[in-house]
C-alpha cells in the first residue's frame, strides 16, 4: 500500500496514523490538532457546561474530537477504542494502553543492558 494509507491529510497537516509503534509522536501531533480545532478541552476534561447551551456545544465538540481521534488511527488499532462514547474515554484508553506498553519496553531494555 502507498503512503496515503499510512497518514492523514487533516487540514493540510500530515499526521501518520497511530500504529503499534508511533504512539509518542502521534499523541503529540494529534493533541496539537485538537488544540488548534478547539477540541482539546473536551478530550482532556470531558463534556462540561454551566448551562444547557454550553453542554450542547461541549457535546458537539466532544463528538468532533472523538471522530478526529478515531480517523487518525490505523484500522489494526481500532480494537482498543471501538466502544468509546467520548473523546476523553478514547484518549484515556489509548494513553493507558500505549504508555503501559512503553514503560514495559523501557524496563525490559534497562534490564537487558
Amino acid at each position: 500500500m502507498g503512503s496515503a494509507s499510512k497518514s492523514s491529510d487533516f487540514l493540510n497537516v500530515k499526521i501518520e496514523k497511530l500504529s503499534s509503534s508511533n504512539y509518542s509522536t502521534w499523541k503529540f501531533k494529534t493533541r496539537m490538532i485538537l488544540i488548534r480545532e478547539d477540541l482539546w478541552k473536551e478530550t482532556s476534561k470531558g463534556v462540561t457546561g454551566a448551562t444547557a447551551g454550553d453542554m450542547l456545544i461541549s457535546q458537539w465538540k466532544d463528538e468532533r474530537a472523538l471522530a478526529t481521534i478515531c480517523l487518525l488511527i490505523e484500522d489494526s488499532q481500532l480494537i482498543h477504542i471501538k466502544s468509546c462514547k467520548t473523546a476523553k474515554e478514547c484518549w484515556d484508553i489509548l494513553e493507558t494502553h500505549y504508555e503501559k506498553s512503553s514503560l514495559v519496553t523501557r524496563l525490559f531494555l534497562r534490564r537487558k543492558f
